[in-house]
């Protein structure tokens, strides 16, 4: 996957994406599939804002049998479907698990009926995926069950739990990548720190965007018949007001999880249910789930009103000793400790409607909302798309196609594009052994490590290994990256700055802030590639220490890793 501004400035689009976020790479994927001519622009680097936020749960969507919304559970359900499909090697099955109470709603008996709705509405849930991946039927649990989760924290009205699977995505990041890699492959054009200008009109339609390369300071003209404004919290700057804008301001809600290498709940997800802070005078109860990732714990969601800039996301020490407490009364044996959390992980989500001054807690919207300019009598050619849930993004594409559809420009296509594969259809099958490792016995180990994390392009990753002291070099240990990682990254992932490799194409500090000696290793094989100086790599390295700023030092960060590891 390589970055060609020039081909963007040649080539005329049938849709041009601002945004690289979920919604942006699943709607390229979508359109590139259709056999589109695609374009996709983001500002910043793929996935970096609200779309590296996320419980890393592909819910199938069963609290929706609460209010029998079965259409939005099939919609969950066929999305997490597809994200399976797409890259299995990035998705797990996650047992997830709720308390049961009494006789009613709540009830062991009332549970096991809901379960047994979800598999019903889900009977096909496991189509197209690979038998290790795939989802089994839900259960009732014993109460001893519970309490061995809950410890002395388990009420005595607790009768056991429902357990249910849904998909834990082992990497958001990288399952975006996935989809914006399958969309290349298929034609479309990408280019990430590529920023959105003026949108340009003729004859009161949208035609192409003049972009400003943030990499070199030029700028060039896309061209395109359509263009699609899917970029997150920065959709309103994005319009050409006063010529286009959204029916209202959109209010947004700063969405935070935390982050510990403590194991709160063994291998199962578990979501409790506590009364709320001292904020939520009438909004009812918080409901929390921990989730077990990558040998560590991720919580969430707390929420809070937002009323600053779209990119301003910073958590202070306030708000995350504020969900600490939340979190100790709502399960009270893991008596959690700031110097338990390791990160943590927020952005920012379009809020649904309630008085400012009612005093409750800003909620996200439940429902996205595609904006047909060209029907609100403004810009035709120009949607505007906005979004919460990371599962339903390959339903969110879908929709927009057909609205573009219905204005009858080429992007209505001609249905699935199968003429070509993309690079992440099956190569082997997930639960076989990587073919290079068969036959090269001494590098089994780094082939299996390297299938696990890229699937069948690992085999791209290996040809960058180069000599063996240099790409099998370890940089990181804990989680493991190889230097070949960093090379790939660069050279075919578009990766520009320290923090695309740390945070979103390697993971190595998605969970926990690395020792400073891993970033300055990644630091100069970057400097390598890209020519950095001594100050740029300085630089490079402040700037990315200051996402974990708020915690503590890398020290102090890598002493919670080491605990945790003992401790689990």
């Amino acid at each position: 996957m390589k970055r060609d501004l020039n081909q963007l400035a040649d080539r005329r689009f049938d849709v041009l994406i601002v945004g690289g976020g979920i919604q942006g790479a699943a709607l390229a994927w979508e359109a590139s599939r259709r056999g589109l001519q695609t374009a996709l622009v983001e500002k910043g680097d793929f996935g970096h804002a609200t779309s590296a936020n996320s419980l890393k749960i592909l819910h199938g969507g069963l609290r929706y049998l609460q209010s029998l919304d079965l259409k939005r559970m099939r919609v969950s359900i066929g999305s997490r479907n597809r994200f399976m499909q797409l890259a299995p090697h990035l998705v797990a099955p996650l047992a997830c698990a709720v308390p049961t109470y009494g006789c009613g709603l709540r009830g062991r008996h009332a549970m096991r009926l809901a379960l047994a709705a979800n598999d019903a509405i889900g009977w096909d849930r496991n189509r197209g995926i690979p038998e290790s991946k795939r989802l089994p039927q839900g259960r009732i649990l014993r109460k001893g069950d519970v309490d061995a989760w809950l410890g002395n924290g388990s009420q005595g009205s607790i009768s056991g739990a429902a357990l249910w699977y849904d998909g834990l995505a082992l990497n958001t990041e990288r399952l975006l990548l996935a989809l914006l890699k399958e969309a290349h492959a298929r034609g479309a054009c990408l280019a990430n720190y590529l920023e959105a200008g003026e949108i340009r009109i003729s004859a009161k339609r949208a035609c192409g965007v003049e972009a400003v390369d943030r990499i070199s300071g030029g700028s060039i003209t896309i061209r395109s018949a359509a263009v699609v404004n899917a970029a997150g919290p920065w959709i309103e700057s994005v319009l050409p007001a006063p010529a286009a804008r959204v029916p209202s301001p959109i209010g947004w809600t700063l969405a935070l999880n935390l982050i510990t290498p403590r194991r709160l709940t063994g291998p199962t997800a578990l979501g409790l249910e506590g009364p709320g802070g001292e904020s939520r005078r009438r909004s009812g109860k918080r409901f929390f789930f921990f989730v077990p990732w990558r040998g560590y714990t991720m919580i969430g969601t707390r929420y809070w009103r937002h009323e600053g800039r779209p990119g301003e996301t910073a958590v202070t020490r306030r708000e995350i000793e504020a969900f600490i407490d939340e979190l100790n009364s709502v399960h009270p044996a893991a008596r959690l400790k700031w110097e338990d959390i390791s990160f943590y992980h927020a952005g920012l989500l379009p809020a649904a409607e309630t008085g400012a001054d009612s005093g409750e807690d800003p909620q996200p919207d439940k429902e996205f909302q595609v904006i047909d300019h060209g029907r609100c009598g403004q810009v035709e050619g120009l949607l505007t798309v906005k979004s919460v849930k990371y599962t339903t993004a390959p339903d969110v594409a879908r929709q927009v196609l057909m609205h573009l559809s219905f204005q009858g420009r080429p992007a209505a296509g001609g249905g699935p594009d199968r003429r070509g594969r993309g690079n992440l259809e099956a190569a082997f099958p997930a639960d076989e052994d990587p073919p290079d490792a068969q036959r090269h016995p001494e590098r089994s180990a780094v082939a299996a490590h390297l299938a696990a994390h890229y699937g069948p392009e690992y085999r791209n990753v290996l040809a960058c290994l180069g000599g063996r002291d240099a790409g099998e070099a370890l940089v990181s240990q804990d989680p493991p990256v190889l230097a070949a990682e960093i090379f790939y990254a660069v050279r075919h992932e578009m990766a520009f700055r320290l923090a695309d490799v740390v945070l979103r194409r390697t993971g190595m500090g998605t969970a926990a802030c690395p020792p400073r000696p891993v970033l300055e290793a990644a630091a100069a094989l970057m400097a390598g590639e890209l020519g950095w100086d001594d100050d740029r790599r300085r630089h490079e390295i402040s700037d990315l220490l200051k996402r974990y700023a708020v915690l503590a030092d890398p020290a102090a960060a890598e002493s919670r890793r080491r605990e945790g590891a003992l401790a689990s």
